[in-house]
């Protein structure tokens, strides 16, 4: 498993395990290429933990309620 440094939302950097699924040594290199472009090109998927339900609902959810009421 590598380890990568991903910016997060907040504008840290935390470093990150990242289980690639390869069974060859030359399979995980092209992973691990691959891992990195995306995170280049910032299309990386999301790695970690994901937000409780009640953080994603005050932070996302109830803004975008709030904004879709005034349209």
């Amino acid at each position: 498993m590598p380890r990568i440094t991903v910016e997060d939302d907040a504008g840290h950097k935390p470093v990150k395990w990242v289980p690639l699924t390869a069974e060859a040594v030359a399979q995980a290199q092209d992973a691990l290429r691959t891992l990195l472009v995306e995170r280049g090109q910032n299309t990386l998927g999301h790695i970690g933990r994901s937000p409780k339900f009640a953080d994603y609902v005050e932070e996302t959810y109830k803004p975008r309620l709030e904004a879709s009421d005034h349209l």
